[in-house]
């Protein structure tokens, strides 16, 4: 069975898969989130950043593409299940981050665009900035957009 867990800081294997999606090192920001595959290998990672308290900003998503030939077929069909194995990854580190009122993601990537709308990410401004909404007051959300929007690109 694939696995998720939050983890301190990418280890080894989270960093390697991070710098060849980015060609950039793993972040050093809380909090970070991988994928594991049954024999503990890490498959995917990706590490949301708290801007304010319950608000989070997803970055750095990435898969090792070559974990789906190392995957039995029972994993394949598991991952399938839930669209894909970022889709599957992102639905679960949020999931894991506890209360929230709203989680932001900032993408041009068709495939993360859908799996964030699959996952019920909606457009929040221009347009790669995407709002997934938990316990923010409706009032407070056009007030809550403009501050992300404001950071840029993430």
């Amino acid at each position: 069975m694939i696995g998720f867990e939050e983890v301190a800081a990418p280890d080894a294997q989270a960093a390697s898969l991070f710098f060849r999606s980015f060609n950039a090192p793993a972040p050093d920001i809380p909090r970070h989130f991988v994928a594991r595959l049954p024999d503990r290998a890490v498959c995917g990672y990706v590490h949301l950043t708290p801007i304010e308290p319950e608000v989070f900003l997803v970055g750095g998503l990435c898969v090792d593409k070559d974990a789906y030939r190392r995957m039995s077929a029972e994993n394949r069909q598991e991952v399938a299940g839930h669209g894909s194995l970022s889709r599957w990854l992102l639905e679960q580190s949020i999931h894991i981050a506890g209360s929230k009122r709203a989680v932001f993601a900032y993408t041009g990537n068709v495939m993360s665009r859908r799996d964030c709308e699959a996952l019920g990410f909606v457009a929040a401004a221009g347009p790669y900035l995407l709002v997934q909404w938990h316990a923010q007051p409706e009032g407070q959300r056009r007030e809550l957009i403009e501050k992300i929007a404001g950071l840029g690109p993430f």
